[in-house]
């Protein structure tokens, strides 16, 4: 009989300070973060997100709210994606990267995506469960799920208040994943909540679990921050950053391959839950 043993794969996530609507100073943060990643020898970087709909929403002026969407949201793949994508390939390295705002159509959503090493779009998924501020500016729910493949291994992505919902997750371990990421830059998350909601979805998936916050700041001040912390399968906290900047690097055990059969009937049950809560769900 075949044994499938589990391979490690080393994670590094950026908790870095991010501005709000500074493209060159989130960029600049970025690639340090990218070169700390390699000189660690991670295989994956995981980067703060870069934009928050509803930071906008709260701070910047509401007469010109609709034309500052409107010039960051874009069609994907996207320019700004240039400078993410040239580091990937440079440092032969997989960068999964949130704060996206897309524009299909009449269509905006907030994404996240993964790069390849070899500047090869790999994943991208579009947040499902938006807030009523998110709604409220015209933000559209994303109504599937997404994979990644890192070094072969399957991956999951979701964003901000998708860790409210333990259904995306399960979710996501019935599609196969072997670990979930999650990219959040929200301040209705305080250190506590988001701790206890990860070691959660931890626990309930039985798969390691990645998040990753960011310092938030606004004409030089620090507005708030959100933890980054990588976790096990078991729910114990193997690395976190709180309010210092640094790039966090830890490995997860993942099985090598997959090797169990879910029930087509569970998947389905799901698949229809995740459709009606990006119809439905809204948090205040």
């Amino acid at each position: 009989m075949v044994r499938y043993m589990p391979q490690d794969l080393k994670i590094a996530v950026a908790h870095m300070k991010t501005r709000m609507l500074s493209r060159r100073f989130n960029n600049e943060k970025m690639s340090i973060a990218v070169s700390e990643a390699k000189r660690k020898r991670a295989s994956l970087l995981i980067v703060s997100p870069l934009l928050s709909v509803e930071d906008i929403v709260d701070y910047y002026p509401q007469t010109r709210l609709k034309a500052v969407l409107k010039s960051y949201a874009e069609r994907m793949p996207t320019p700004a994606l240039d400078n993410i994508i040239t580091k990937a390939i440079e440092e032969n390295l997989y960068i999964s990267i949130g704060g996206l705002l897309e524009r299909a159509g009449p269509k905006l959503f907030m994404i996240g995506l993964v790069v390849t090493p070899n500047g090869r779009i790999e994943t991208k998924y579009r947040k499902i469960m938006i807030s009523l501020k998110e709604a409220g500016v015209g933000i559209s729910p994303g109504r599937s799920i997404a994979l990644a493949r890192i070094n072969g291994i399957k991956v999951g992505l979701l964003l901000d208040d998708d860790i409210v919902a333990p259904e995306l997750s399960r979710h996501l371990k019935l599609m196969g994943a072997k670990m979930i990421i999650y990219m959040l830059r929200k301040k209705n998350f305080n250190s506590m909540v988001l701790r206890s909601l990860a070691i959660a979805r931890a626990v309930e998936t039985e798969l390691p679990v990645v998040v990753c916050g960011s310092i938030v700041e606004w004409h030089g001040e620090v507005l708030y921050s959100v933890p980054s912390m990588i976790i096990d399968h078991n729910g114990q906290i193997l690395c976190e950053a709180h309010s210092e900047e640094r790039v966090i690097v830890g490995s997860v055990r993942v099985p090598s391959r997959d090797n169990m059969r879910y029930a087509t009937s569970s998947y389905k049950i799901l698949s229809e839950t995740c459709r009606e809560l990006s119809k439905s769900y809204k948090l205040s």
